[in-house]
């Protein structure tokens, strides 16, 4: 005779299952919970509206992610990242956040022969003059992976006959062999060749700080302490990762932040560290900028950074002019018909210096951001692209 379990049963299971990462967590509807604790710690509408739990998040308990998918039917693809399991708690006053909660990060793909921008969250809003901005809520969407630890969400075909996936992996087993990768790719399915860009606009917010300071690296060795705007472009040969992480005040004047032992850089919360260069055989951006999120916020894919504004808080704070981004740019490729545009990546944990002299394993096809945890990984990025006008390789 077969037994029906009840949900009092099952339900319990469930939640066990999504607790230690077995499953992924699929937010049922959207609060607007987050929404008014942002909007009651900052009262910045345009920070805090996008905030939506209506999303699917994916862990393996140590780092999370979560992504708005096509069933939130608005705001598809915009996403933020965690340290922790699922689901995320999206609040300003999380400090175990790394970006700002749901909604300020997104990404842009730029075809520069038909002068289209495609593009995400906040993106769509805005627009780059000479270029028409269509938003990736208007093009067709399918979420193509989904499991404990990674969601993919595929949309297309666009007016060029182009797919573009966003694919989001959390992976290790451990805390310092976790890290979060994100990739980006694209695909031509027309009968001509296509020119395409990617910017990734990342609003950091390690812990509680959203004015969050880089420190440069040159292999291993830490340089400079970034708090005001700068714009690598292109990154010099010497700048091959970067930490991000606080500066706990009092700073005078903003943004002078130094490193233990005297300084107190990195001392709190999380730390990250991401990629320019390193190791060898990596793929370079072609542009990198430590920014303002307000005005990268409000640009679609082209910026013109200030290097007098001051982005980098000695406190913690929500939305004040010390607001730090980072935008990673990768172009201009040339997809032929049949081809695609990939950029892979993969994340070392332990130290600094085992990531400098470590290849980069293959993570799956896109142009993408990897970010490890308190000394856990930087973004190690290799590219390749395929098709008819770069190299004849058949996909």
């Amino acid at each position: 005779m077969e037994t029906r379990r009840s949900a009092a049963t099952i339900l319990p299971v469930i939640a066990i299952l999504m607790m230690f990462g077995f499953l992924p967590h699929v937010n049922a509807a959207p609060s607007n919970t987050a929404q008014q604790q942002c909007l009651a710690a900052t009262g910045n509408n345009a920070k805090c509206t996008h905030i939506d739990p209506g999303s699917a998040c994916v862990t393996n308990g140590f780092l999370a992610a979560e992504v708005n998918t096509p069933s939130d039917l608005s705001l598809v693809g915009v996403y933020t990242f965690a340290v922790g399991g699922c689901p995320i708690n999206n609040s300003v006053s999380n400090t175990n956040m790394i970006l700002f909660p749901l909604g300020t990060s997104f990404n842009s793909v730029k075809v520069d022969d038909t002068m289209n921008i495609y593009t995400e969250g906040d993106g769509c809003f805005f627009s780059d003059v000479g270029f028409t901005t269509i938003c990736l809520d208007g093009v067709p969407a399918s979420v193509t992976t989904l499991t404990s630890t990674e969601v993919a969400i595929t949309w297309g075909p666009t007016a060029e006959h182009l797919m573009i996936t966003q694919d989001i992996t959390v992976s290790g087993t451990t805390a310092p062999s976790s890290a979060i990768s994100m990739s980006m790719s694209v695909s031509n399915g027309d009968v001509k060749s296509h020119s395409i860009s990617t910017r990734y606009m990342l609003d950091l917010f390690v812990g509680d700080y959203d004015g969050t300071w880089i420190r440069q690296f040159s292999g291993g060795t830490p340089g400079a302490i970034l708090g005001y705007e700068t714009d690598f472009n292109p990154p010099p040969a010497s700048f091959t990762a970067y930490q991000m992480g606080e500066c706990p005040g009092p700073v005078l004047p903003i943004p002078t932040c130094s490193a233990p032992p005297g300084g107190t850089f990195g001392t709190t919360g999380p730390s990250l560290y991401g990629s320019i260069s390193s190791p060898p055989g990596v793929t370079v951006p072609t542009r990198f900028v430590y920014g303002f999120w307000g005005t990268l916020d409000s640009s679609v894919f082209a910026y013109t950074a200030n290097p007098s504004h001051e982005i980098g808080s000695p406190v913690t704070n929500v939305d004040t002019s010390e607001d730090s981004a980072l935008a990673y740019y990768f172009g201009d490729p040339i997809i032929g018909p049949g081809g695609s545009s990939t950029v892979s990546n993969g994340a070392y944990s332990n130290s600094l210096t085992a990531i400098v002299t470590t290849g980069a394993p293959e993570f799956p096809l896109g142009m993408t951001i990897v970010l490890g945890v308190a000394m856990l990984g930087v973004i190690l990025v290799r590219s390749r692209v395929t098709g008819s006008g770069i190299s004849v390789q058949p996909n």
